[in-house]
């Protein structure tokens, strides 16, 4: 069957959906009318399971004035779940947490109440997160739990979702749970970190804030570049780099230290790559401004 149609106003008409649906409860196999039935069910907000036929026309086999009230009602409960979400938003930055709870309560349970679709505004998982992470702070981490639960199942790819829960159990003294799902958080983390380093050309475990083997990290050389103890800086930086070799940030730091210590070719060599990893690097290109016009005085010099 072919399941879309448009009329003139790019509008899917209602007595076509129904005479369509109609078509495949008379001639189709279950298997074959499923996705239109899931895009139907969609268009009135009403989630459903799969019983048998009956219970389909049953449930699913609307006239049109009760389908244009029911999206009518819908729309209406978007707007006052978006209302009471701002509300709560502006509840939380002013520091009255449980008013926000409250409100926040409200939401999910308009749309437990009437299954509607957030129609892009507001995303279900954000709004289980905040009532998890607004838990936390008014003290109640049983609940906070039980919205975390929620999200994972919703998302199970969700990291934040993972700490959410990871700080939950660890409040409620459950530290075996608790390190678990910091386990979990960190892993789906590092997944979606490296999906991003690769689609910015970076090597895979690229990480600014990544400590390595021996304790030092990026922050800790550029200390030491401040206090001009430019041999350990070096050190540190390059140990970064033996395990991500195209981590533009110690790569632009090590860039300075050879630049300090006048070892201009070093130092056009390590700004090379840098560019050559990332052609707009802002750090790299006042590098090489500095390199050349360096290198322009000594010549003039």
């Amino acid at each position: 069957l072919r399941l879309f149609f448009l009329n003139s106003e790019g509008v899917m008409p209602v007595n076509f959906l129904n005479a369509r649906l109609k078509t495949a409860f008379e001639y189709s196999e279950i298997n074959s009318y499923e996705k239109f039935i899931s895009v139907y069910s969609g268009l009135l907000g009403a989630p459903f399971k799969l019983t048998s036929v009956e219970a389909y026309k049953q449930n699913f086999i609307f006239d049109e004035s009760k389908l244009l009230n029911r999206l009518e009602e819908k729309i209406k409960n978007n707007d006052e779940i978006v209302r009471w979400f701002e509300e709560a938003l502006n509840k939380i930055e002013t520091g009255e947490f449980k008013p926000a709870m409250r409100l926040l309560e409200k939401c999910r349970d308009s749309y437990l109440q009437n299954a509607v679709n957030n129609s892009g505004k507001i995303d279900y998982a954000d709004l289980l997160n905040l009532l998890g992470n607004t838990s936390l702070i008014t003290g109640d981490p049983v609940k906070a739990r039980e919205y975390f639960v929620e999200e994972l199942e919703l998302n199970p790819d969700s990291s934040r979702a993972c700490v959410g829960l990871g700080n939950s159990l660890f409040n409620c003294d459950l530290y075996g749970e608790a390190k678990t799902m910091f386990e979990w958080g960190v892993k789906l983390a590092l997944n979606g970190l490296q999906s991003a380093n690769i689609k910015l050309n970076l090597d895979a475990n690229d990480n600014r804030l990544a400590v390595n083997e021996f304790g030092s990290g990026l922050l800790e050389a550029e200390k030491l570049i401040e206090e001009s103890n430019f041999t350990e800086a070096k050190i540190m930086l390059n140990e970064i780099l033996d395990n991500e070799s195209r981590n533009v940030d110690a790569l632009n730091d090590l860039a300075v230290v050879e630049l300090m210590e006048d070892n201009f070719e070093s130092a056009a060599i390590i700004i090379s790559k840098v560019i050559d990893i990332d052609p707009t690097n802002e750090v790299a290109l006042q590098n090489l401004d500095y390199l050349e016009n360096r290198i322009n005085s000594l010549n003039i010099s």
